[in-house]
């Protein structure tokens, strides 16, 4: 056995494992995270970073925030920058009227 083989086995011993074995998408977990919210709690916006902070990632412990606004447009929520300053420029999330969901 050579020393990178040595090397290859130790490495193999302490790596972590991955989260893709079974790892829910984002997508999933996003909808089961918001079905037992009323309507009058659906009614605000969302930060990316406030519904990351309740996802789990797939290869770290928190999913990208790029992963978290792909999986919020494939659901059908929409973003509005907020330009004032108490707003920080930072991007809200509104989810789908029921409506949307319904087409």
């Amino acid at each position: 056995m050579t020393y990178l083989d040595k090397l290859r086995e130790s490495a193999k011993k302490t790596a972590k494992p991955t989260q893709t074995n079974g790892h829910t998408p984002l997508q999933q977990q996003i909808r089961d995270l918001i079905a037992p919210l009323s309507p009058m709690q659906l009614n605000r916006p969302f930060t990316t970073e406030e519904l990351r902070q309740q996802l789990e990632g797939k290869h770290r412990t928190r999913p990208a925030s790029r992963d978290v606004a792909g999986a919020l447009r494939q659901l059908g929520w929409t973003q509005k920058r907020c330009w004032k300053k108490s707003g920080l420029n930072r991007r809200f999330w509104y989810p789908p009227t029921p409506s949307e969901n319904e087409r």
